[in-house]
């Protein structure tokens, strides 16, 4: 069987070619959010294209999967202290929209690749942690820092997966 090559370092790659756009530097960093990292270029059409176009980067650089830019959008309501204006907050049509726009942008560049070079290639939903939602490290530890039922984390994910899933039509 072969060996299929996914892409990796997608963040870092949209981090670098915007900060560099946006100011000459890579010292600030292009994303809205720190809640959606590198997701949150899925709230603005320049944000969208760049993403399109680091999809399109790395299918001519050689990957045969590439991952749709949403593992930090989540649907789990995420806690914030009482005096937190930053946290973010998403209502769940704009959950799905971020899911079903990151479909569509990385099936757009797969198509784009295919008209231009002839070559297959193929998505993966990439679905994040709660941690990762919560951009604290807690992905990495399961210390969230609050009391959470596994039914709610269950359906969290479920819908993600759901959602994305459903951009296939």
């Amino acid at each position: 069987k072969p060996v299929l090559i996914l892409d990796g370092g997608v963040s870092t790659h949209l981090e670098r070619k915007l900060s560099k756009a946006v100011d000459g530097s890579s010292e600030k960093s292009p994303f809205a959010h720190r809640e959606l990292w590198s997701s949150s270029l899925l709230l603005t059409p320049d944000g969208c294209g760049a993403i399109r176009d680091c999809h399109r980067d790395f299918l001519l650089a050689g990957a045969d999967i590439i991952e749709t830019v949403t593992y930090q959008v989540h649907y789990t309501p995420l806690p914030g202290k009482e005096n937190d204006l930053q946290r973010l907050r998403l209502e769940d049509d704009a959950v799905d929209k971020m899911l079903q726009d990151g479909v569509k942008l990385a099936r757009e560049a797969v198509e784009q690749h295919r008209a231009q070079t002839g070559k297959l290639a193929h998505i993966a939903a990439s679905i994040g942690s709660l941690g990762g939602a919560l951009a604290d490290g807690s992905e990495y530890t399961g210390r969230f820092g609050f009391c959470i039922r596994d039914n709610t984390l269950c359906l969290g994910m479920r819908g993600s997966i759901e959602c994305a899933k459903g951009s296939e039509e």
